[in-house]
């Protein structure tokens, strides 16, 4: 199920980007999340990050936040947010999307995001699939 998953999801981000949030309101229903318990796993894990390997931001009035790198560029990930396919990377006082972020650091050409940004030497495409 993972799989098809993300590969719908990767499909909705490459043609309908505007239908993301779309997307992930029907997949966090009440009934498909009681019939895959994974999937609550999963939303948890997009809404709190709750792997140990993750560091938080100290002293933010936003927690769950982790430091994220694209080549030579530094960013803070907000996972909520992402969760809610907006705008979730903070460089400086501006707001990315993980696209944007990945062009911002001159990585335009990989056209994969999940694995051009990284946090602590670990893609953001394996965070995703640990929950």
């Amino acid at each position: 199920m993972r799989t098809g998953l993300y590969k719908l999801l990767e499909w909705i981000e490459k043609e309908q980007p505007q239908n993301i949030r779309q997307f992930w309101t029907c997949v966090f229903t009440n009934n498909l999340m009681t019939h895959y318990p994974t999937l609550k796993k999963l939303q948890d894990s997009l809404l709190h990050v709750q792997n140990p390997a993750v560091d938080i931001v100290e002293g933010s009035p936003l927690q769950n936040q982790m430091t994220v790198t694209c080549g030579d560029q530094q960013g803070v990930l907000y996972p909520a947010k992402l969760a809610k396919a907006q705008r979730c990377i903070m460089v400086g006082k501006n707001w990315f999307t993980p696209s944007a972020f990945q062009n911002l650091s001159g990585k335009y050409k990989s056209k994969k995001w999940k694995e051009s940004i990284r946090h602590n030497d670990c893609t953001l495409g394996k965070l995703l699939k640990v929950f």
